[in-house]
């Protein structure tokens, strides 16, 4: 069965195992040693690549490979090199705590365009506070070092809570000196385990787009040096910067793969609300991407069905909803609000030169 609407999946997010060497507070899939469902029951190597070969008929251009922790996988290097076999390009999120100067230099000739590493402190106390394991803050640091002198572009990605967010400039300061090319700034949000930890305070909306623009405004003021990110949906972005905005997530052109084979809505699929598409294992791509009922859905819905502040916003057709897993999750449909967007409506603070009457 055809879609209504020819679309083009052109990247995929690969959470490839919940095995993880840390137990991170925030973890939204819950990943750690001996993770939920085990290796027995992970996608094979070729499984993998098979799925993201079959991908390529419906535009796939890129893959972006998370975890869990990537590098708990054996076979990581070689399902990378399978993939750049086939033309597709690849980015990369880890805890840096594996990756050694062989690894960097490795992925820099695979051809890897991107690796982020989580920088969640500027000292081993306030990193370590996440993730849960002495040492990995040298080892992140690291890692940071050892990628960017390969010649891989670098991110560093700080998951920001209350108790970091007078830190948060150290740690920009921090990842530039380590060689890192940019930093995305980004506020833990209440889903997985983040909602269950009573240590681990979260910021409110109001926080989070004051921290959007008090570092943008640091960006604007000192250019210099590694480039700085805080995202936020583009109804509170200037007009100029619009102009150049590209939707990250992208629901209508996204797929996740799942470490046992389930396709969701992206990489955050691991969380419980998170619609399922399919399987891996018993659905074909094709069968996925043109015939799934939610998928066709969602299709439906976005950007033109969506409820709340996303129905009434002029911005609807470039931002698409921003991210609809976390509407799912907070609001519990793919037609919901963006929690931001709503809350900020709610709180009278979204710019009203956005919304249609």
């Amino acid at each position: 069965m055809k879609p209504e609407i020819e679309l083009e999946l052109s990247a995929l997010s690969i959470n490839i195992t919940d095995q993880c060497n840390l137990r991170c507070r925030h973890c939204w899939v819950s990943a750690g040693p001996g993770a939920a469902g085990g290796r027995a029951q992970e996608l094979t190597r070729e499984e993998i690549v098979g799925f993201v070969r079959d991908a390529i008929p419906h535009g796939l251009r890129n893959v972006n490979i998370t975890g869990g922790e990537p590098f708990a996988r054996w076979d990581m290097l070689d399902i990378i090199s399978d993939i750049r076999a086939l033309s597709i390009g690849i980015s990369m999120e880890t805890n840096g705590t594996l990756i050694d100067e062989k690894i960097a230099a490795t992925l820099n000739e695979l051809g890897v365009y991107c690796v982020a590493v989580s920088l969640d402190g500027a000292t081993p106390d306030s990193h370590e506070f996440l993730r849960g394991v002495a040492g990995s803050f040298a080892q992140a640091c690291e890692a940071i070092r050892l990628l960017s002198r390969a010649g891989i572009p670098t991110q560093a990605i700080a998951s920001i809570h209350r108790g970091t967010l007078d830190e948060t400039e150290d740690i920009i300061a921090l990842a530039a000196e380590l060689g890192a090319s940019s930093v995305k700034v980004d506020p833990i949000q209440a889903w997985g385990r983040a909602a269950e930890d009573e240590a681990l305070e979260c910021l409110s909306v109001a926080e989070h787009l004051d921290l959007h623009h008090r570092l943008t405004a640091r960006a604007r003021a000192h250019p210099q040096g590694a480039e700085v990110m805080v995202p936020v949906p583009p109804a509170f972005l200037p007009a100029k910067e619009l102009a150049v905005y590209r939707e990250i997530c992208g629901p209508l052109a996204r797929l996740g793969l799942l470490p046992d084979g389930r396709v969701s809505i992206c990489a955050f699929g691991g969380s419980k609300s998170a619609p399922i598409f399919g399987s891996a294992r018993e659905h074909s791509v094709a069968d996925i991407w043109a015939g799934n009922r939610e998928l066709r859905e969602l299709r439906e819905v976005v950007p033109h069905r969506l409820e709340g502040v996303c129905g009434r916003c002029l911005l609807r057709l470039t931002c698409l909803g921003y991210c609809r897993a976390k509407a799912v999750s907070v609001f519990g449909s793919l037609a919901s609000p963006c929690e931001i967007c709503q809350a900020a409506y709610d709180m009278g603070v979204f710019p009203a030169s956005r919304l249609m009457n």
